[in-house]
């Protein structure tokens, strides 16, 4: 799979983000490849698991930023509403946002993998 069946696999706009990167292919390829390796989703899980909510913030805060300069739509989507969540340190009912996040997140490794080197 290229780069760009995997944007449209995942639904994203491959056009906008190689705009963004000023049409540089290989740089949206590196980057996407090494996206598996950012901390942030590890960082998540580990603080949602122990209630620390300021932790968890920072980590969706950076997940969310990356999915939109990666333009990994549903990963943003799904991460900006559990940044704004815990931003308004509103931690009830956090389970169902954090879970479209692992949900997107996983998603979109696997459509990652896929990707020819």
């Amino acid at each position: 799979m290229t780069i760009r069946e995997m944007y449209e696999a995942t639904g994203a706009d491959y056009d906008d983000v190689l705009a963004r990167l000023m049409g540089k292919e290989e740089l949206v390829k590196r980057l996407v490849l090494k996206y598996d390796k950012d901390p942030n989703y590890d960082k998540l899980k580990n603080a949602i698991s122990i209630n620390s909510y300021q932790d968890a913030f920072e980590a969706a805060h950076t997940i969310k930023g990356l999915a939109a300069n990666l333009g990994f739509a549903r990963l943003y989507t799904a991460s900006a509403a559990l940044t704004e969540k815990l931003r308004a340190q509103a931690y009830e009912d956090l389970a169902p946002l954090f879970e479209d996040v692992c949900r997107a997140q996983e998603e979109l490794l696997e459509k990652i993998e896929a990707v020819d080197d």
